[in-house]
This record gives structure tokens, sequence and C-alpha cells, in this order.
């Protein structure tokens, strides 16, 4: 009996141990929180080329940041949207990082004509998508950060042309 009862106890402790982790979490790391926004701002990347480019060139410009991958389907079928977006909206800094190997991100820039940069992440970036929001940190992922910076929409998945041009409407209302 002391030993059912003393496990019991200690499911419950864990439980409770779990379940303020949790809320934690979700205070400190909240897709509202400006400090992951001020991460991804803060990054320098490289390009398929290599090149460092940091992603800071563009803050106080709207941004769409799109987390992707040359192996994620969806991801693929996703980029003629996003490179047709980024000419009709040109007030918006289109970013796109790729969880990625350098050498599947080469391929695929000598491949297909991308009218944004294509920079390459790695685990720590996707694990600040999950501080961005996607608790998944499944591709594709997107966010979208107006001109002072707070996020304004994430999406988790791939965006949809009707749906997509919409919200760069309202991230761009001058346009």
């Amino acid at each position: 009996m002391k030993r059912s009862v003393r496990r019991w106890i200690g499911v419950v402790c864990m439980l409770v141990v779990v379940g303020a982790a949790g809320v934690l979490a979700g205070h400190y790391l909240r897709a509202d929180d400006d400090r992951p926004v001020a991460a991804l701002t803060s990054a320098t990347l490289p390009d398929a080329l290599g090149v460092p480019v940091s992603v800071a060139q563009w803050r106080g410009k709207p941004m769409l940041v799109n987390f992707w991958g040359t192996w994620c389907a969806p991801c693929r079928e996703e980029m003629p949207l996003l490179n047709d977006m980024a000419t009709r909206f040109p007030q918006v800094q289109f970013i796109g990082i790729a969880i990625d190997d350098a050498a599947a991100l080469a391929q695929y820039a000598n491949q297909h004509s991308a009218h944004y940069p294509l920079l390459l992440g790695n685990a720590d970036l996707l694990a600040l998508t999950g501080r961005l929001g996607n608790a998944a940190q499944a591709l594709p992922f997107s966010v979208l950060i107006d001109a002072s910076g707070t996020i304004q929409q994430i999406k988790l998945g791939a965006f949809h042309e009707p749906e997509l041009a919409e919200k760069l409407r309202q991230l761009t209302p001058s346009r």
C-alpha cells in the first residue's frame, strides 16, 4: 500500500512540474513576444552561395519570413506563389529560410529563380520557429511581421493566393 501511495504522489508531482513548465513556456515563448522577432531580425545567415546575409538590414520594413525545406513537398509547391507575391508586393521583404543543408539549398537556388533571398537555417532556427508560434516545428511555416517588428500573422502550412494576398494588403495598408 505504501509503495502505491508513493507512486501516486510521484506521478502527481511530475504532472505539477510538467504543467508548471508548460505554463511558464507559454508565458515566456508566446507568438506575440517580441524577443523571438528580435532574435530573428538579428540573425546573420548564409545565402545559397554561402555569403553571410544580415536579416537586420530589413528592420523597419514589413516582412514575410518563410521557413521551408527543399525536401518538403508543400514548401516547394508554395514557392511559385511566394515568388509571385514578392513581385506584386515589393514593399514587403520576403525572406526564405531553408532548414536544410547547404548543398541542397545551392542546388535548389541554381534550378529555380527566386525573387527574394533564400537563406540557410539550422536546428537553432527551427527551434526559433517554436518561439514564433510553430509548436509543432513543422514546415512550411511563415511569419508576417509589420514594419514596427510586431508579428501580425503566423501560418503553419502553405499559403493559398487569396489568403496571402489579403494578409499582405493588411500588412501594407497604403497599397
